[in-house]
């Protein structure tokens, strides 16, 4: 049922799931160049039991499907039979972080090791989207499971468009130094989205391998994260607080991997990111 008027967003809220402000769902982060983006998905919990560190994909060609369940992902409630799922409310902070932007998205496709010390197409292949199958709104990035720790080669990929068109040119940029970074592919002009990738070349490559893999993922909202502490040093509270006015009510799939990516305007050594998310059912 479309969450379409006042009355279903009332009794939605009634229904809605909220995670125990007691038990925040955090994620630690490593240091990274200014303003590149950083990959939550192995980063390690903030709480125990809360959102929990992801693993490595399975390697090119495929890699996996990911799910609700998938280790890694958001920690989501069970899906409610015979309603669907509505993002309602989002809080963000950081810490040791300056006003991190954050896209909050449906994880889909996963690989890993695409090598960077290889000059011909790789044959990536990403296994069929379990979620927006007609690909419509589906991006593609570049994921480092293992950097190269200095500066990388450009990535560009081969894929298929929404309209069933294989061969399609993409652009990754150039490959990130460090682990747990995270490039946002760019399409050609026109496209609406992905179903698939089929390969990725490798421009000027080096005689480091590493570890990288293409990502397909779907998002759902991009929200602000501001700093916890001030540049002094002292703590202050400026949560990132978004209701459906800003959020737009978007719909959750039941199976959703959810999981987000960030970027921040400084070079740091560290900090912490925090996400809660408040659910509704109609």
């Amino acid at each position: 049922m479309a969450l379409d008027t006042i009355a279903k967003y009332k009794a939605a809220l009634l229904q809605r799931w909220l995670y125990d402000d007691r038990q925040r769902h955090g994620k630690n982060t490593i240091g990274h160049a200014n303003l590149d983006w950083l990959t939550c998905w192995t980063t390690s919990a903030l709480h125990s039991g809360s959102w929990v560190p992801g693993g490595t994909p399975s390697a090119i060609p495929g890699g996996d499907q990911q799910f609700r369940t998938t280790v890694g992902a958001y920690p989501l409630p069970a899906p409610v039979s015979g309603k669907s799922r509505y993002l309602l409310m989002a809080r963000t902070i950081s810490t040791n972080l300056t006003d991190v932007a954050i896209i909050l998205a449906d994880r889909l496709v996963a690989t890993s090791g695409i090598g960077m010390n290889v000059g011909t197409a790789q044959t990536v292949n990403t296994a069929a989207l379990p979620r927006y199958t007609d690909g419509i709104g589906v991006c593609v990035g570049l994921e480092t499971y293992t950097g190269l720790g200095s500066a990388g080669p450009t990535v560009s990929f081969s894929y298929t468009n929404t309209d069933g068109t294989a061969g399609q040119a993409g652009v990754l940029g150039t490959a990130n130094t460090g682990g747990n970074q995270f490039r946002c592919g760019q399409l050609a002009p026109g496209d609406k989205g992905v179903l698939s990738v089929e390969s990725v070349t490798v421009g000027s490559p080096g005689a480091t391998a590493a570890n990288y893999g293409i990502t397909l993922y779907k998002p759902i909202a991009i929200m602000h994260a501001p700093q916890m502490d001030d540049t002094s040093g002292n703590r202050t509270i400026k949560l990132g607080e978004y209701g459906w006015e800003y959020l737009g009510l978007p719909k959750i799939e039941d199976d959703a991997c959810l999981w987000a990516i960030g970027t921040d305007s400084n070079s740091v050594s560290g900090g912490n990111l925090y996400c809660d998310l408040a659910f509704g059912y109609a």
